[in-house]
């Protein structure tokens, strides 16, 4: 095996009251990495390559996620060998739809498939959430997981990683806007410096009986209990602040037949869900809604119709 492919998805962190715990992978943007072997004689990297749609919002150095994990990784195995690394940026950097996971679970998958090494699944998550810590500091899993092993993921505990990846249901339909509005370059540091420190015992209890709606509609393939489960009393009253025209977006999904919505990750993207068993046109009707709620309080946005990722694709070049 001399040349590897891996294709890993955006996803969508929280999904209301799941904060840090909630993950779901979204078959809307795919970062692409493929690893060569150029020789094996000494460890390293021979040339790394940055193209696609975002190319020019990541670095294009050896302080990319995917460089820096790249070389964890050959350390951490021990393989004396020289790579060669392109990475296609698709998934849009500070989005709230998991760009440095989906980086993170690109070169892990990768170079695993590379070297032949066999682990477990959730150390592979392990190894993919090392390349989050790298780069912020903490190595949270809640994209990096469900960008690793499709799906839906519900996470534990992190010391050490605990989790659980359920299959969503086949008729879950995912509409997901971005907003065209100014991010800072550390916006998931940003983001959560506006939490609270302290919750009610009364909102947690909400919060713990909503997340687990979800996570129970997520097991019996329900997505009425899922859309029940959507609602966050904690989180996302703060970053909708963070958000212009996020409020008008979400109620014009909700009246357009969205069945419940949520700010996806750390944001400014909005995320809705649908029945997809309504019609091909609801997801469409209901982005359309959300773009014109935006609009009216003076942003542009985006939308696509999506539904959940299966996880990365994997192809044996050479």
């Amino acid at each position: 095996m001399r040349k590897v492919r891996v294709e890993a998805p955006a996803s969508s962190a929280n999904l209301g009251p799941g904060f840090d715990v909630f993950g779901l992978a979204l078959d809307v943007a795919y970062d692409v990495v493929e690893v060569e072997v150029v020789n094996e004689r000494r460890r390293g990297i021979e040339y790394f390559e940055v193209y696609g749609k975002h190319r020019d919002d990541v670095p294009r150095d050896s302080r990319n996620i995917v460089y820096r994990l790249a070389e964890k990784i050959l350390e951490m195995f021990n393989r004396d060998i020289t790579i060669g690394i392109r990475l296609e940026k698709n998934v849009r950097p500070r989005s709230g739809l998991g760009s440095s996971g989906a980086s993170s679970a690109a070169i892990t998958s990768a170079l695993l498939t590379l070297l032949n090494v066999n682990v477990e699944p959730i150390r592979a998550v392990e190894i993919a959430a090392l390349g989050e810590e790298l780069v912020t500091g903490s190595r949270h899993a809640d994209n990096v997981a469900p960008s690793m092993l499709g799906g839906f993921v519900v996470i534990r505990r992190y010391d050490p990683l605990d989790l659980v990846r359920l299959e969503p249901p086949n008729n879950l339909g995912v509409v997901i806007v971005i907003p065209k509005v100014e991010v800072p370059e550390e916006k998931t540091k940003y983001a959560r410096s506006v939490l609270p420190e302290h919750a009610s015992l009364r909102d947690v209890i909400h919060n713990v009986g909503h997340a687990s709606y979800v996570a129970i509609g997520f097991a019996l393939k329900n997505i009425n209990l899922i859309a029940r489960g959507m609602n966050d009393v904690i989180v996302e009253p703060r970053r909708m602040s963070l958000i212009p025209g996020g409020e008008k977006a979400r109620r014009r999904a909700l009246e357009a037949g969205a069945l419940a919505t949520a700010i996806s990750g750390a944001g400014p993207s909005l995320l809705a869900i649908y029945d997809r068993e309504s019609g091909d046109d609801v997801g469409h009707i209901i982005g359309k809604a959300m773009i014109e709620g935006f609009n009216e309080e003076g942003v542009d946005a985006e939308y696509y119709v999506t539904r959940p990722s299966a996880g990365p694709r994997v192809s044996i070049l050479s």
